[in-house]
């Protein structure tokens, strides 16, 4: 059965998503747009820590949600709902998140008042090559990986391109947000890929292989196992290359974050080589996979 992709243009999720990107700490493409929501975002930051949520958590939930939730106040009380339960809902929590949140898209949008119509002509590249090639990429990586890495449908929302590229799968929402980009800013590793790696995602976590790793560790684990599956799965339909000098490349514009002293390409290549070579079940490859 093929892939069904919902895609969604959403200006308030490219508010939101910049907003994290500053949070974190990242520099912002268009300087318009950061010294815009500068001052809101570190507002909402500072409540997101005053409530001692992890912001990571925050962010998690609330862009995805964002999508289909048109109140702040909704948005920010389904937020807190999902990330501690109903006894995490507190009346002022809900309505001082609200504000924070409505702060800063309207500095966002104020910055880029013609973000809406902008975003629905952006996505129209993307599209256009994921369903010419898309399809074949993620065939690819179930032979390579297991047929259980196979995904039904998601939802893909595009987002503002605030950092010059970028990405993340919301495992929880069945969906990812991709930013928009009319063009590849590099030319050897296609957003199309960065796309099919965000998607695999989903489907690794919802396969029963998931199943025989923690909760906690499944996010972290499909981020790694399935980059260099995905890059041999691009590799294989000419897309893109399965070797160290791309994973290192992948590995730092996809912001897949290494521990102190390792070299995150390196290690996921000898992991991915030795699959190759002894041709366990994915199952067991997974299990022992150490990123």
């Amino acid at each position: 059965m093929p892939l069904e992709l919902q895609w969604i243009a959403s200006s308030r999720a490219s508010c939101l998503h910049a907003a994290e990107a500053v949070c974190r700490g990242e520099r912002l493409v268009d300087s318009r747009l950061a010294d815009a929501i500068a001052e809101p975002a570190a507002a909402l930051e500072r409540e997101i820590n005053a409530a001692e949520i992890r912001s990571a958590d925050f962010w998690q939930h609330v862009v995805p949600l964002s999508v289909s939730i048109e109140s702040f106040s909704e948005l920010a009380e389904t937020m807190l709902r999902k990330i501690g339960g109903a006894s995490s809902v507190d009346e002022l929590l809900v309505e001082t998140f609200a504000t924070k949140l409505a702060d800063v898209e309207s500095a966002a949008l104020a910055a880029l008042p013609h973000l809406e119509r902008q975003l629905s002509l952006r996505g129209g590249p993307l599209r256009e090559l994921w369903e010419a090639r898309g399809p074949g990429l993620i065939r690819r990586l179930a032979r390579l990986t297991d047929e259980s890495i196979n995904l039904a449908r998601a939802d893909v929302i595009l987002v503002h391109p605030a950092l010059g590229g970028a990405g993340q799968a919301h495992l929880p929402y069945q969906s990812v947000r991709i930013e928009a980009m009319l063009t590849n800013p590099l030319p050897n590793l296609p957003e199309v890929v960065r796309l099919g790696w965000l998607l695999a995602q989903l489907a690794f976590a919802q396969s029963s292989l998931a199943e025989t790793i923690s909760t906690d560790r499944v996010a972290h684990v499909s981020r790694l196992a399935m980059l260099p599956a995905v890059l041999m799965a691009a590799e294989e339909v000419e897309l893109a290359h399965c070797d160290r000098a791309t994973l290192a490349v992948a590995c730092e514009a996809w912001h897949v974050s290494s521990t102190e002293n390792v070299d995150r390409a390196e290690s996921l290549l000898q992991w991915w080589q030795w699959y190759v070579d002894s041709r366990p079940s994915w199952t067991d490859a997974v299990s022992s996979f150490n990123p």
